[in-house]
């Protein structure tokens, strides 16, 4: 029962810091993303045909973010930076006001988003290894292993507990059927000890 106590105990606690502490995190770093996105494909647009390579250039080497997107073969991303990709999302919509779709290229190594600046749409790109801390899975295996760690010192507990209590009873029953156990030694917690 003190282990379960202590378990949901760890699990409220964990769910309290992701929903305090690491999702506003993530929505910060994406909202980040976000400015540095948007605000690259503004200078790049605001720019004459013949500035663009250059600018674009510059937008590359400083940000390592792409204008020249793939023709083809674009698709939703999957797996563990879906959810990031989901608060950036959210973040490119506040900014420009119009829904934002993240699609990445088959090998998946850039991902790529359709931005409205200026009357004329601008696909930016950026790589994938940008998000390589995995927030959120990050965020999952701390609770994990806060919640492993948790049970694990609830059992040592309640074992500590358990075992000179199991000694007790053992003597007890004994003595109520005529025997004279041996004395117990003292040990356990304070209480306990009190008792024996």
């Amino acid at each position: 029962v003190i282990g379960g106590a202590i378990l949901v105990y760890d699990l409220l606690t964990h769910a309290f810091l992701a929903y305090y502490l690491f999702m506003p995190m993530i929505e910060r770093s994406a909202d980040d993303l976000a400015a540095m996105v948007v605000l690259s494909a503004e200078s790049w647009s605001s720019r004459s045909a013949a500035e663009r390579p250059e600018v674009a250039e510059r937008i590359a080497r400083e940000y390592d973010f792409r204008f020249d997107p793939p023709a083809s073969g674009l698709a939703e991303p999957a797996g563990p930076a879906s959810a990031y990709l989901g608060a950036l999302a959210k973040a490119l919509e506040q900014r420009t006001g119009k829904p934002a779709e993240i699609l990445t290229d088959a090998r998946r190594v850039w991902y790529w988003v359709d931005l409205p600046v200026a009357g004329e749409t601008v696909r930016v790109g950026f790589r994938a290894d940008r998000l390589s801390g995995y927030p959120v899975v990050t965020l999952y295996l701390m609770l994990a292993l806060g919640s492993l760690l948790a049970f694990g010192t609830a059992m040592l507990f309640v074992r500590r507990v358990n075992e000179p209590l199991r000694r007790l009873v053992e003597v007890v029953r004994r003595s109520g059927q005529g025997e004279f156990p041996a004395a117990l030694p003292a040990t356990g917690p304070e209480e306990i000890a009190q008792l024996i």
